[in-house]
């Protein structure tokens, strides 16, 4: 199993995908997990935005990670990869 720099949390959320859409299933501070339809290889470049609507916020998440595991699943991919670049943004 790789060591990974932070804790890993489990994760359910839809995100949008340039091209696409996944589904995070873990997330840390510097990486996440997700599976998606769109065949993606290490080293491709990642941009993804997440929706927070929580009480009376909805929040938006952009982000651009480095794919850095691609593998086959059945019916889909699974994505891991390392995020560089994070913005958060009030709608």
């Amino acid at each position: 199993m790789p060591q990974h720099r932070e804790p890993r949390f489990a994760a359910d959320r839809a995100l949008s995908l340039e091209g696409g859409e996944a589904r995070a299933r873990n997330v840390s501070a510097s990486g996440i997990y997700l599976e998606t339809k769109l065949r993606l290889k290490a080293g491709d470049d990642l941009r993804f935005t997440v929706l927070f609507s929580e009480m009376s916020a909805t929040l938006r998440l952009h982000c651009r990670a480095r794919v850095v595991r691609a593998d086959a699943l059945e019916g889909c991919y699974g994505i891991g990869a390392a995020i560089r670049e994070l913005r958060l943004d009030r709608i």
